[in-house]
């Protein structure tokens, strides 16, 4: 099933850029392993193009923890002492507003509901909410 998502291939004759890939590669399969039991839900909402991206997104927000807290006492402006909740670690304020604008009823504790909430957000915005742990999951390609 990983192997949907991400394959590392040993090439003959390796360079050393070659092997710092592959390692690169080694890593982010073992994130996705880690947060396996999410990928049918990531294959039900997500194109297949970003099944990685959102497999590293939950590893390296919540390691796939659907009750996972994060307070933010530095945050600033409206942010300050807001907290980050559930799997996609929503900000409570930013989910709040996405809550109205999308007629959503379910906290983000709820792994399906935001998951849906996130799929929307991709589809329409990109990945640019998840930019803070975006050197845990970026460069992915």
């Amino acid at each position: 099933m990983i192997a949907e998502v991400i394959v590392c291939a040993v090439l003959s004759n390796p360079l050393p850029a070659d092997i710092k890939d592959y390692q690169h590669c080694i890593e982010q399969k073992a994130k996705v392993e880690y947060v396996k039991e999410w990928l049918p839900m990531i294959k039900s909402y997500f194109p297949k193009e970003e099944w990685l991206t959102a497999s590293l997104v939950i590893y390296c927000e919540s390691r796939g923890n659907p009750r996972a807290i994060n307070h933010n006492p530095n945050g600033k402006g409206k942010y300050k002492n807001s907290v980050d909740q559930g799997l996609w670690q929503w900000n409570n304020i930013t989910y709040d507003w996405l809550k109205k604008k999308l007629k959503v009823t379910s906290s983000p504790f709820n792994p399906y509901v935001s998951t849906r909430v996130t799929a929307w957000t991709v589809k329409n915005v990109g990945w640019d909410w998840w930019y803070s742990s975006e050197h845990c999951w970026g460069d992915n390609a």
